[in-house]
């Protein structure tokens, strides 16, 4: 396998930050519950610090799932982007997952007119349809 030490550090808070929101947490009711900083949440979330082997007890704890689902789930991302040929459908979720794609989701939720942002979609699916994207 090719991952570097960042990119897993960078998995490792994706799947963390997938599995607060699916089990309904903010970053601040997750500090709250684990005694951890949201701040520091936040980081690990972002891979900009690593997530040690007793945060992730404290954490998968307070989020409600065992570190082995945790850890199955870091190692079923790994397999989806180590073969995304595989596994078209999880574009959207990697592209999301992204810096870059925080970025464009965000800037897109604070338009608030409805035929700006057809207009875009619009022309987003004709860039995405073009011979040469």
């Amino acid at each position: 396998m090719n991952t570097s030490t960042h990119d897993i550090d960078l998995l490792v808070g994706t799947v963390l930050r997938q599995i607060r929101l699916s089990q309904g947490f903010t970053l601040q009711s997750l500090a709250e519950r684990s005694g951890v900083t949201y701040q520091q949440i936040q980081k690990y979330e972002t891979g900009a610090n690593r997530l040690s082997v007793s945060r992730l007890f404290l954490l998968t704890n307070s989020l409600g799932v065992t570190a082995a689902h945790f850890l199955q789930q870091v190692q079923d991302q790994m397999e989806i982007d180590s073969h995304p040929e595989k596994h078209p459908e999880r574009a959207e979720q990697r592209f999301v997952n992204t810096e870059t794609g925080r970025k464009v989701i965000a800037s897109l939720a604070a338009i608030e007119d409805d035929a700006v942002l057809k207009s875009i979609a619009n022309l987003l699916a004709t860039i995405r349809n073009s011979p040469k994207h």
